[in-house]
């Protein structure tokens, strides 16, 4: 919920995991499908683990990449506990959920949009500066006042193709 044109709900039980098992199933019967094998990656594979569970009918198999099994909690657990229990590796969510939008007060337009998505996709700061780290997050100064070098993952002519100019600037 929440990309494209789909809108998005200020109920948090609509991002729960048991909504997305419900949205699951309603694709699977909008193309006939009764049984299906489900697969994500990194959050994804944590969702069809808990879709699986939720709807152990309709999903025969389950695989899931760079997502460890975790067991159901008994009580909710917030990401500033994992942190401070030691999961320092969870640092970045804080500043990307954060409540006065540290992201969004630099990422706001087109070009900072641009260097964000190509240092966060390997493109290099033209400071030298580190992306992020996992445990601080984003260098938004860098982010702000850097350029990036065109990311790795994608050529200058897929992305002209996308967005109808060189993504290099």
């Amino acid at each position: 919920m929440g990309y494209g044109d789909t809108g998005t709900s200020s109920d948090l039980r609509d991002f729960g995991f048991k909504a997305h098992a419900d949205a699951v199933e309603g694709i699977a019967k909008q193309i006939g499908a009764s049984t299906i094998v489900l697969g994500g990656h990194d959050w994804g594979g944590a969702a069809v683990y808990r879709i699986a569970q939720w709807k152990p009918k309709l999903v025969t198999h389950v695989f899931s990449v760079c997502t460890p099994y975790f067991k159901v909690m008994d009580q909710y657990v917030s990401t500033q506990d994992l942190i401070d229990a030691g999961v320092k590796q969870f640092g970045y969510q804080l500043q990307f959920g954060s409540e006065d939008g540290k992201v969004e007060s630099v990422v706001k337009d087109e070009a900072s949009m641009r260097r964000f998505l190509k240092g966060a996709y390997g493109g290099k700061a033209s400071s030298g500066a580190k992306f992020m780290d996992p445990e601080t997050g984003v260098d938004l100064k860098s982010v702000a006042e850097d350029e990036y070098s065109m990311t790795p993952l994608l050529s200058d002519e897929v992305c002209r193709l996308t967005s109808h100019k060189p993504c290099n600037k």
